[in-house]
């Protein structure tokens, strides 16, 4: 089996002749042998199991109802909002975000001058700072804790957008690219604890806890695991809404224009 999940897509497409991106799910025992999305591939269980593979495009999504909805992405006006329903994986491929403007122009002159002659960028790191704030930014619109496979999936998307960022000497190009996304994501989170974000905040620690702990995050298929309240609602609307829609359900006639 291929170590990552990118890895078995190329071979799916290779075995099965398909194309475009694809979403590979596996019955997974921990949670009753519900289908759930595949995004590391230690999640496999270690017998023999069987894969349902779909390619990734709008009709499948719609149209056939085992598909884990939470896989989807966000309308654009959704994924800039914090306390927006958010997939918990990353698009593969990732897309990286568009810079500053200043960040623009030297990495269009860095990557024009490294097709020329292979001449690498030397960026400050006032520089390096604003590429990984705007992508730390564009990770947490999908997933607040990446895994180690997403991690090194955005920094190769970022050597091959622009290639004049590659690492002289490393094998990747991109190896110190991923810890330095790692510290940048950790303190990324820390502001939005500060700042309130209860997903972040519940995962605080102080500084007399003993041991790292576990961490709460959304388990699969799980959307958010501790989402903002809507704006203008409280825990009292909401519960109102909820029971209006348990006495609407249990009617003959239900008014489904109301439920939704």
């Amino acid at each position: 089996m291929p170590e990552t999940v990118i890895g078995l897509h190329l071979m799916l497409k290779n075995m099965l002749g398909l194309k475009g991106d694809l979403v590979v799910q596996f019955q997974d025992p921990e949670f009753t042998n519900e289908i759930c999305n595949l995004s590391c591939m230690s999640e496999l269980p270690k017998d023999k199991v069987t894969l349902k593979v779909y390619s990734k495009n709008l009709e499948s999504h719609q149209t056939d109802s085992t598909l884990d909805t939470a896989s989807l992405t966000t309308s654009s006006e959704e994924s800039h909002t914090p306390s927006a329903s958010r997939p918990r994986q990353l698009p593969q491929p990732f897309k990286i975000p568009t810079f500053s403007f200043d960040v623009e122009l030297k990495l269009r002159h860095g990557n024009e001058a490294f097709h020329k002659d292979g001449t690498l960028l030397d960026i400050s790191k006032d520089t390096k700072s604003d590429i990984l704030d705007k992508i730390a930014e564009a990770i947490y619109v999908h997933n607040p804790y990446p895994t180690r496979e997403e991690y090194d999936l955005v920094s190769q998307a970022l050597v091959e957008k622009h290639p004049c960022l590659r690492e002289p000497g490393s094998v990747n190009g991109w190896y110190c690219w991923k810890f330095s996304l790692k510290f940048k994501m950790g303190n990324f989170r820390q502001k939005l604890r500060l700042a309130g974000c209860p997903e972040l905040k519940i995962n605080l620690r102080s500084p007399g806890t003993p041991g790292k702990g576990k961490l709460k995050r959304a388990r699969k298929s799980e959307v958010n695991f501790l989402p903002d309240l809507p704006e203008g609602k409280t825990q009292r609307s909401l519960e109102d809404e909820r029971t209006e829609m348990v006495t609407e359900m249990k009617k003959r006639k239900i008014d489904w224009q109301q439920i939704k």
